[in-house]
């Protein structure tokens, strides 16, 4: 590599290269001490424009910065504000101020990886692995919004929340992760809140819910003309059914 100032605008046609984001003309250690330390980005086709200000990727692209992860088909990556605009197939992953795991899947996204925000949408899918539980909250929607400095995850139209105690469905829902609690709100279509629990089914309508299913302390309070639909289970007839059953079973048999 020169090292020499290059100027203009530089097409790389390689599979797979590494490249940094810095000035052009900057020496082999410095390249290696780079991909090691900051920011590393791959893909089959690259466009390097600005003297490394901006660089346009084209298949299988990918950046990494620090602990966070963006892959898509397709990638701009801007130096400056450390911005990535990508389409198709888009996953993330990354995690928040607590060191909690997230992994996001969608088909566009605006994200600042120097602050930790943005905007994802398109079929998207969110698995939040909280420190309280074995099992991942995942959500669905058509667009997400993510602020890891305000340790919020906000997220509008079709939204349907699976936790391991039921799901919820809702036009909108907003994580507040230092609070540990999930809150859905009414829009155009009032939330509703399917929890199952020992023996017991519950079917809630409410204006406003709020799921605290981040500890073990788990809680829901809702508010606003709230409806509820419970079925109870009784195992004791449960138990004598299939015992009746098992008899006129064996009973054929003989």
């Amino acid at each position: 590599m020169s090292s020499s100032k290059t100027k203009g605008l530089y097409l790389i046609k390689l599979n797979k290269i590494f490249i940094i984001i810095f000035f052009i003309s900057v020496s082999v250690s410095y390249f290696v001490t780079s991909i090691l330390g900051k920011t590393v980005i791959t893909g089959d086709k690259m466009e390097v424009k600005d003297r490394g200000a901006v660089v346009v990727l084209e298949g299988n692209s990918k950046v990494v910065k620090d602990e966070e992860t963006i892959m898509s088909d397709n990638m701009i990556y801007t130096k400056k504000e450390s911005a990535v605009s990508a389409s198709g197939n888009v996953v993330m992953s990354s995690k928040t101020k607590d060191n909690e795991l997230f992994d996001v899947r969608g088909n566009f996204a605006d994200y600042n990886m120097k602050n930790g925000s943005g905007k994802l949408w398109g079929n998207i899918v969110l698995k939040y692995f909280t420190r309280d539980s074995a099992k991942p909250i995942v959500l669905g929607s058509q667009e997400l919004y993510i602020d890891k400095n305000q340790k919020i995850f906000e997220a509008y139209d079709s939204v349907q929340v699976v936790t391991s105690d039921g799901k919820v469905y809702s036009d909108n829902v907003i994580f507040f992760q230092e609070k540990r609690c999930i809150v859905f709100k009414k829009d155009k279509k009032r939330p509703i809140a399917v929890i199952l629990r020992e023996g017991e089914k519950g079917v809630y309508e409410a204006d406003n819910i709020f799921f605290y299913n981040f500890d073990k302390n788990k809680k829901v309070i809702m508010n606003g003309s709230i409806l509820a639909r419970i079925k109870i289970e009784d195992k004791k007839v449960e138990d004598k059914d299939k015992k009746t059953e098992d008899k006129k079973t064996n009973d054929a048999k003989n």
